[in-house]
């Protein structure tokens, strides 16, 4: 196998943050989620997970994304495809009446109705939920997004995709088909997991890792793909941490500082016996201490960051 280079820079300035053994996840994802990654992992028995030196994207190599079949089997718990998101209501506000809207990867469509006035086409590869988009009578179609990006290029005011980008294995050829089908001086809005947050933190962190999330995404970064593709960053906004992600937090605050004072290494996949003890030991702790982040002085960064860029050419 050739020697990888950063998928979205092309730098060969990378650096080994660490080794994941397939049959973990493989394991993992079948206990916890009851999804079975075999055909997405194939013959794959350790991925790395390595930063660029040079644009700080980390991502995992070699790319194992998840089939079609992987999703439709997570899609199966409610909390997959939430109704309500912090990242909807500020992309709205960007969205100006009369604007023609693609959203790639648009799930059940749930940010359609944050939009007023606006022609929209969402794109989902997920046959049950682009079925289930339809029969709201929504515009989605099952399209790939390079054959929109041919047949109207230039076409859309804004394009915008929402915890997709750290979905996606050939990242490049994804952002220029954004870019392709955006007009000159149109917006682009992207939400994703924001490494710079608790979740970059998080130990055995499943869902951020393949086959279910190719990509770790810091400001850095995000920041970083303007300088090899024609848009510009023109701002970043974090959400505060929600309810939902409350118990995560608290979990990978008490792990790191368990793993200090036992002067652990810290790592993103971690399935030693010391590994386990302070897994459960972290997660009977964080039942007690999450309360107090009810104070609002509190709470921290959130899960998400949000990225709108303007294409220049």
């Amino acid at each position: 196998m050739a020697e990888p280079k950063c998928i979205l820079c092309g730098s060969s300035e990378l650096a080994i943050r660490e080794c994941v053994a397939t049959r973990i996840l493989k394991r993992w994802y079948s206990a916890r989620l009851r999804v079975d990654t075999s055909a997405d992992f194939g013959d794959v028995h350790e991925i790395q997970l390595l930063q660029c030196g040079r644009c700080d994207l980390s991502f995992f190599w070699p790319q194992t994304p998840g089939g079609g079949e992987f999703y439709e089997q997570l899609m199966h718990y409610p909390w997959y495809y939430l109704p309500n998101k912090t990242e909807y209501a500020y992309a709205a506000e960007t969205i100006s009446p009369g604007a023609r809207v693609l959203e790639v990867g648009c799930g059940r469509g749930a940010f359609v109705r944050y939009l007023k006035d606006v022609e929209y086409h969402g794109i989902e590869l997920n046959p049950a939920a682009a079925a289930a988009a339809k029969a709201q009578g929504l515009n989605v179609s099952c399209t790939p997004l390079e054959a929109v990006a041919a047949e109207c290029s230039g076409r859309y005011d804004v394009v915008c995709a929402f915890q997709v980008l750290e979905h996606v294995a050939d990242l490049r050829a994804f952002l220029q088909h954004c870019i392709g089908a955006t007009k000159v001086g149109g917006t682009l809005i992207f939400s994703v997991p924001s490494a710079d947050s608790y979740v970059g933190a998080a130990v055995n962190g499943l869902l951020n890792m393949p086959p279910h999330h190719m990509t770790w995404w810091t400001d850095s970064a995000l920041s970083a793909v303007g300088r090899s593709l024609p848009i510009q960053l023109e701002r970043l906004e974090h959400e505060g941490l929600s309810n939902l992600h409350r118990r995560a937090y608290i979990q990978t605050v008490v792990t790191r500082a368990i793993n200090a004072r036992l002067r652990r290494l810290h790592r993103v996949c971690d399935d030693s016996v010391v590994g386990v003890a302070v897994h459960f030991s972290a997660h009977s702790i964080a039942r007690f201490l999450t309360p107090g982040l009810d104070y609002y002085g509190l709470t921290p960064r959130g899960h998400t960051v949000t990225a709108v860029y303007r294409r220049l050419i």
